[in-house]
């Protein structure tokens, strides 16, 4: 299921979006990317030396910057992070001489000092180091949730990064990861043989499985990326720049509105409130869908729809609901909502559309049928 929190951030983005490219003087905005980073230095209990990545870090900050956001840096300790030589590419080595990214770098805030509600995205960078120190944060795992359901935003990570978002719970008590669709550094690529191997705490395909994600990766070095939602992850170092491009998108493209409208939906089939539908439903919206029973299109306002809810179903453990946002332009957007009920399976349809700057659904097609 899906959960909702307050829109305050989403206000404050809408209004910066209508004043133009935020500066640094407006920080305080929500117009910011947090980088997770590790601050181990070494494997697990060995002495084998742990890195971040380098180019994980710079490739993505690209994007981002070129995006008009911000950058920020946390690790568990603070301070600098262990960058070791292997683990800068020619490519971007040069850029260790860039203070905009160094001094982040060197400079990690601690998780207590992070004020969760100026981000729009969190970003798990990879690296070895990054199996460790993370995952288990709870700290971070608040910070992670609150930019998630509170802010609207978004969970991404690359490679190892993946590793730290396994324990995210979010309020709930679901994983983050349950019925989503997530890629990351696959333990068959790793060195299984190897002394660092050993001191993983954890396979990264092994637990997404166990925590009810769908675990995929290709046996290719070429960038290869999952979005299902608000989530985005990326297999391999390749990956970093098309994992920060698809936040972008996700958070440039009306998804993340649309995201909270179809998170109060969900809570108001969860909870059977008519007053938490009507939050985001137009009243004068039009409901339809075939009977077979009555062998004709039925139709009746959005009004005498909603106000059939009335109360948590008795049977509501035993009811299953997912949404697949199918298409957002500026100011329409289409929701495909699947349906598996003890005694009812079947799709509908949402038209959502963008008035007086706000997400309403407009109308609701169904289709299904009596289970036997």
């Amino acid at each position: 299921m899906y959960t909702s929190r307050f829109i305050r951030p989403l206000l404050m983005l809408l209004l910066a979006a209508c004043l133009g490219e935020v500066s640094t003087v407006q920080a305080a905005t929500p117009q910011r990317i947090l980088f997770v980073l590790s601050s181990s230095k070494v494997h697990g209990s060995s002495a084998l030396p742990a890195s971040v990545s380098f180019g994980e870090v710079v490739d993505a900050w690209d994007v981002f910057h070129e995006a008009g956001f911000a950058v920020d840096f946390v690790s568990p300790d603070g301070g600098a992070v262990p960058i070791l030589d292997s683990y800068v590419s020619d490519d971007v080595a040069a850029r260790q001489q860039d203070p905009r990214i160094m001094s982040g770098l060197r400079n990690t805030t601690t998780p207590a000092q992070v004020d969760p509600s100026l981000y729009r995205a969190v970003y798990y960078v990879g690296g070895s180091n990054a199996m460790y120190g993370v995952a288990e944060n709870p700290q971070l795992q608040g910070i992670a949730v609150h930019v998630y359901e509170r802010n609207g935003g978004v969970v991404s990570a690359v490679c190892h990064g993946t590793a730290g978002i396994v324990d995210l719970t979010l309020s709930g008590g679901k994983s983050l990861l349950a019925g989503k669709r997530i890629t990351g550094y696959p333990e068959q690529h790793e060195q299984q043989d190897a002394a660092y191997f050993k001191q993983f705490p954890f396979l990264i395909g092994q637990t997404v499985t166990a925590r009810g994600g769908t675990f995929s990766a290709i046996d290719s070095e070429q960038p290869y990326i999952q979005v299902d939602g608000r989530v985005v992850t990326g297999q391999n170092y390749a990956s970093a720049a098309p994992v920060a491009k698809a936040v972008v998108e996700v958070l440039r493209g009306g998804r993340a509105e649309v995201e909270q409208v179809m998170q109060k939906v969900m809570q108001a089939f969860e909870t059977g409130d008519a007053n938490r539908m009507f939050e985001v439903l137009r009243r004068d919206g039009v409901v339809l869908g075939y009977s077979e029973g009555q062998r004709r299109v039925v139709t009746q306002s959005a009004e005498e729809w909603a106000t059939g809810f009335t109360g948590v179903a008795a049977d509501e453990d035993q009811r299953y609901r997912r949404y697949d946002i199918l298409d957002v332009s500026e100011n329409a957007a289409v929701v495909k909502l699947t349906l598996d009920y003890p005694r009812w399976k079947g799709q509908d349809y949402l038209a959502l559309s963008r008035i007086d700057g706000n997400w309403m659904v407009v109308s609701k097609s169904w289709s299904g049928q009596v289970k036997p």
